[in-house]
């Protein structure tokens, strides 16, 4: 069993690297790369989806209160009128992007944490295709409650155009669905009339082992099942059974695969193997991080209905230092918590 004191020194360890790369408004680094390694063309690449995303992980682990509040001031600055939040952060020099509802729900469910609630309800419900199933992009065509939200922002009486030009570039589509963003949407409303509709398509790529294929952005089957295993947890006993009989962890895996097999496992209330832990602890670099990984890519070719073809080799890969160390501090606290009590 791996002792417990290494387990909080590096939970301390990674959540120092953490304060030591959070910037003075709270956002935390990301960075873009065109390999699987993330070496090759690395760039900073500032967005509101990273610290998001962090925040999200790290909401539950106490020792991280402090970066935790200060990535929350960043999300409420960079919050839009209704609530809403969209990938890049203000002021980003690369090209336009919509509302989305996945940096929304992540942002707000965040944020609704600290009791900073989020009118966004309404519009995100409003935002289904004929399966039930959430667009991925707020695209004021898609209802009266979607105008709505040009009165409560002048900038967004552009958007129908801008969005109309960034979708025909053919990098991502209008109706895009994605299964990934509908877990994290899930996560954020909670129950609501036609959740099981989802929840039954979440279940139906667990069937079908499809977590590869199955969202444009998020091409990790690893991360995939964290994200399902947040949305699911405690509303079906089958994507329990199907989401832990693939936990299993090569002994080549990255750190990255190591933490979130941990986190699912912890999710779903099932035993972690402590060879995991250990390699976990083994994997932490001098400074207190975790190795960088890709956590997901700009854009996938879709082939049908929730249906992405592989990656291809070159092809923008987003991730950082910060985003895996929040995973695996995030994946000890857990374990330290289960094992104690």
């Amino acid at each position: 069993m791996s002792d417990t004191a290494a387990m909080r020194s590096a939970i301390r360890s990674g959540l120092a690297y953490l304060e030591s790369v959070q910037l003075e408004s709270g956002e935390l680094p990301s960075f873009s790369a065109h390999s699987c390694d993330m070496i090759e063309r690395r760039v900073s690449d500032p967005c509101v989806f990273v610290t998001a995303f962090i925040a999200n992980v790290l909401a539950e682990c106490p020792q991280a209160a402090l970066i935790f509040e200060r990535a929350c001031s960043f999300l409420t600055r960079e919050r839009e009128a209704g609530g809403f939040f969209r990938y890049w952060k203000k002021g980003h020099h690369g090209q336009y992007v919509p509302l989305d509802v996945d940096d929304t729900a992540l942002g707000a469910a965040a944020l609704g944490k600290l009791g900073r609630q989020s009118d966004n309800r309404a519009v995100l419900l409003e935002n289904r295709d004929p399966h039930g199933m959430f667009y991925t992009w707020i695209v004021p065509s898609r209802g009266r409650r979607h105008w709505r939200l040009i009165g409560r922002d002048w900038r967004q009486a552009f958007a129908p155009l801008r969005s109309r030009q960034l979708f025909a570039s053919g990098r991502i589509e209008r109706d895009d669905v994605d299964a990934g963003i509908n877990a994290n949407v899930l996560v954020w409303l909670g129950s609501f009339e036609g959740d099981d509709r989802v929840i039954d398509k979440l279940v139906e790529i667990l069937r079908g082992g499809r977590e590869p294929s199955c969202d444009r952005y998020y091409n990790d089957p690893f991360l995939i099942l964290y994200m399902f295993s947040r949305a699911l947890v405690g509303r079906s006993e089958e994507a329990r059974s199907l989401i832990l009989s693939r936990t299993s962890v090569s002994p080549e895996a990255p750190a990255i695969h190591v933490a979130l097999a941990i986190l699912v496992r912890s999710i779903w209330g099932a035993p972690i193997d402590e060879d995991w832990i250990e390699r976990l602890l083994l994997a932490q670099q001098p400074a207190g991080e975790w190795p960088i990984a890709p956590l997901y890519v700009a854009s996938r070719e879709r082939r049908g209905y929730l249906d992405f073809a592989p990656a291809p080799e070159k092809v923008w890969r987003v991730g950082s230092e910060a985003m895996t160390t929040a995973l695996s501090v995030s994946a000890l606290d857990r374990a330290l918590a289960g094992r104690e009590g």
